[in-house]
């Protein structure tokens, strides 16, 4: 069973991994931006900062709260580590291409 694992990593190309490398950084970027804004903010990413206006009503954003808070922190955790992956994958993606 190991040397079909060896044989598959060895049949990667330099391609793959840095398609590997461009989505880990893409999805670990937005979920630690997001995370982050979740964490500081406790409102969601897409949430108004400020009062919105429908039609001649003006709605308060709703108030931070502490789920949102351990969400955002849970999400940057989650996202580092697409981000490390990422890194790993840039290594491997370097080691194919000199191979």
């Amino acid at each position: 069973m190991d040397d079909l694992y060896v044989a598959a990593a060895a049949t990667a190309g330099a391609g793959e991994y840095v398609t590997a490398v461009v989505s880990c950084l893409a999805v670990g970027g937005v979920l630690v931006v997001g995370g982050r804004r979740l964490w500081r903010t406790g409102r969601p990413l897409l949430a108004p900062d400020g009062p919105v206006r429908v039609g001649e009503a003006l709605y308060e954003p709703s108030p931070p709260r502490r789920r949102h808070r351990t969400m955002g922190r849970a999400f940057a955790a989650v996202g580092w580590f697409f981000l490390a992956g990422g890194v790993l994958n840039a290594a491997l993606a370097v080691h194919a291409a000199l191979t």
